[in-house]
This record gives structure tokens, sequence and C-alpha cells, in this order.
């Protein structure tokens, strides 16, 4: 397939293909300010820089003629990641991008996470002359990663002591009368702490899923503004296509920050409220909110929801915590089958005046008969590294909303949780 030709303009053209001075300083102002590093360089063994944005300052505490000493790029990428950059730079020449991340020595001395995306131009003979691209700051993502990790290995721990009173202040509450109340109190505190335990595991397991929903649209901010700067370089930028990619770049932001809020409210403590909910819009934020984990394994996930459904009265979380625990499991159960078709199926109906069921239906395993009837038991699992808490949870939670939950083979094999919730207040 042929490559694409870009002209690469030398800097007299640059300089003279800026329509306006108004559009050149609203240029000047999106590179100075965006958020990323935005770089040129020649493709010559020591890869000369020959552009780079002020934005590194703030990055990087450097200036940007620094960069433009022979060997000051590649002399403070960290002697580990030197050979695999290196590699990503050569095998850009046949693909025409490069992607990738490495550590940086800061102004200060202290390494930090960088991520750098690159595309090739090439001249008029389609030779390879230049590398256009720009750094993003990545060091957040990655020590947020690392102490998701270190949380993830210290939460089992934690989540089992947890079970363990939690189990024991049941049986003492049976045995002694006289402590019903208090124990009830200690009891209920307890499951709080280990079902918002458990959403911060679950949350944690999807790490990467979550760091690739913020860096998408990061990224399309990021490529909006460098096509409205290289779209400015060719003097294609008037103040209507400004304001688009404006308005382009805010969408995006807007849209960072609503994920970032969604994660901060599933994992705050909270007690419990019942509202009227709609059980439609729960199960389409819970299934965004996994995409990435079903596109990971190839899983297509099918809707089937009754238009018009009546508000349930539930508590939001609660059943954000339900949903989550039950698709993770059917993307489980799939990937480990690795059955022909990767499915799973969400659906909602009402199934009577009032009551409306929920069912999550996947293509995977199945489970046996013994398997289906303890599978809501405490500390039952077949997983590897599994608790045996979640679905344990998941039966407290719908019981104590007045429905009912239970797991059957599914039609076409695999496994089906079906759940009940009630329309209405509770009193």
């Amino acid at each position: 397939m042929a490559r694409k030709q870009v002209q690469a303009p030398g800097d007299a053209a640059l300089a003279g293909s800026v329509a306006s001075s108004a559009s050149r300083a609203l240029l000047e102002r999106l590179i100075e300010h965006s958020p990323a590093v935005v770089y040129r360089c020649l493709l010559t063994p020591t890869f000369p820089v020959t552009f780079m944005s002020g934005a590194v300052r703030r990055l990087l505490g450097y200036a940007p003629e620094d960069f433009y000493q022979e060997g000051f790029w590649f002399n403070r990428i960290h002697p580990d990641d030197r050979q695999r950059i290196e590699a990503a730079y050569e095998a850009a020449l046949a693909t025409g991008q490069a992607d990738c991340e490495y550590r940086f020595r800061h102004a200060d001395g202290a390494w930090r996470w960088t991520r750098d995306q690159a595309s090739v131009l090439y001249d008029k003979e389609n030779r390879p002359t230049e590398l256009i691209g720009f750094w993003t700051d990545v060091d957040g993502r990655r020590q947020a990663e690392d102490i998701l990790r270190e949380l993830n290995r210290s939460l089992e721990q934690r989540v089992r002591e947890g079970a363990t009173e939690l189990i024991a202040a049941n049986e003492a509450l049976h045995q002694a009368d006289g402590e019903r109340h208090r124990l009830a109190e200690l009891a209920s505190r307890r499951r709080l702490e280990l079902e918002r335990a458990l959403r911060i595991s679950q949350l944690g397991e999807m790490s990467a899923g979550l760091a690739h929903e913020l860096n998408q649209p990061l990224a399309a901010i990021i490529y909006t503004l460098t096509g409205a700067a290289n779209r400015a370089a060719r003097g294609e930028l008037d103040h209507v296509h400004t304001a688009e990619a404006l308005h382009s770049a805010i969408t995006h932001a807007h849209r960072a920050a609503a994920i970032i809020a969604r994660v901060r409210d599933f994992t705050v403590r909270h007690t419990p409220q019942h509202q009227p909910l709609s059980i439609d819009t729960v199960i389409e934020d819970m299934i965004e909110l996994t995409r990435h984990a079903a596109e990971a394994g190839g899983t297509i996930v099918d809707i089937e929801i009754r238009p018009g459904l009546p508000p349930v009265s539930a508590d939001k979380v609660q059943i954000e915590q339900v949903l989550l625990n039950l698709l993770m499991n059917a993307f489980e159960s799939v990937n480990s089958a690795r059955p022909r078709r990767r499915a799973v199926l969400v659906s909602a109906d009402l199934i009577k005046d009032g009551v409306i069921e929920v069912c999550i239906e996947d293509t995977g395993g199945g489970a046996t008969p013994e398997m289906r009837s303890r599978m809501f038991e405490p500390f039952y699992t077949t997983k590897q590294n599994g608790m045996g808490l979640g679905l344990s949870i998941c039966q407290t939670i719908i019981e104590e909303h007045g429905g009912a939950i239970r797991a059957e083979p599914a039609t076409g094999g695999g496994l089906c949780v079906r759940f009940t919730l009630t329309g209405g207040l509770r009193r």
C-alpha cells in the first residue's frame, strides 16, 4: 500500500504560509498552552530536533533550546528504556507511526514517565524525512497504576479479615439477643466497608481499561490541537476552523471529567439510600465502564431492554456494584471458555406488575448444578485467585432490595444470572 505523501514545509515556507497575524497568534497560543509538547526532528542517525514547543518547560523543566544540542534528548532517556525507544523509531520508518512510553530525566533530576506519539513526514519522492509528534505527561497515571497494584495486593487480606469479622458478628447476633442491636450496626458498617473494598478491588482490576478510557479523550484533544497547528502552518486555519478545534477539545475534556466523576462516585463511602432509579440508565453506565474489559477479550455485549420500564426503588451504587460484578464474571467466563462466539447479553424486562428482571447471559463454559447451588455462599469460589465474596455480596444487596437472584444454564450454553427489583419507593 503506498504511503500518503506529506510535504514537510521549510522554515521560510512555514513563516510565509500563516493566513493572518490573528491566526498565527492563535496558533502560537494553542501550542504554548496545549498539555502536550509538540516537536519536530530530522530522520537522521542522531535525530536532530528542529522544533520544540514551550510546553516542555512545564513538562520537563527544560528550555526548548536545550533540545537543539546534539544528544540532549536521548542522553536523558532512562538507560533501561533507550533500546526499546530506538527500536520503536526504527519501526516507525516502516509503519509511519510511533507510540511509546518511557522515562525521561526531569531538570530537577527525577525520572518522569512520558508518552511519545509521532508521525513520519515524507518528501515528494515518498522518502521519510522528518518526525512530527508530541509528548504527554503520563507520570501521574503510571504512579496511580502502581498504587492500584499495591492496593490490590493488600486488599485481599483486608477483605478476608473484614469478611471473617462480618461472619463472626452475624453468628454472635443470633447467640446474644441482648447484643442484637449493637452487633447489627457493627455488621452493617463492616459490610458497607467490605462492599467498598470490593468495588475498589474491581476498579483496580480494570485500571488498564480506565487508563485507556481516559487516554482516548486526552489523545483526541492533542490530535485536534496538533491538526489545527498543521492547518495553520499551511495557511488553512481561519476563525471558523479555530472555533471548531476549540469546541472539539472542550467536548473531549468534558468526557474525561465525566469518567473521573463516575469512578469517584463509585468508590466514595456512602450510606445506602433507596430512591427511584432508571435501571436502563444504570445498565448502560456499567456497560460503558466495562467496555474496555469486553473489547480486550473480543467479547460482544448485546443489550435488550424493554422500552418504557418503570423506575425501581434502589440504591444506585449498590445496584452498580451488582451489575459490575456480574458483567466482569461473564467476561472472565467467556475468556476462559474461548467459545466460537464470544458474547454477553444484558436484558431487562417487566415480568409482572412493578417487578423488573435483569439477566446477564454469557456464552462461556457454564456451571455444574453443584456450582450453581453454592455460588452465592460466602468464600465459595472456583477461581484460582478468587475470594468467593462477590456473588455473596450481590445476593445480600438484591435481597435487601426486596428482590431475588438466581443462576441457571443459558439457552445456548454458558450461564444466565437473573435478579429482580421492585418499582416504587420502599417503606
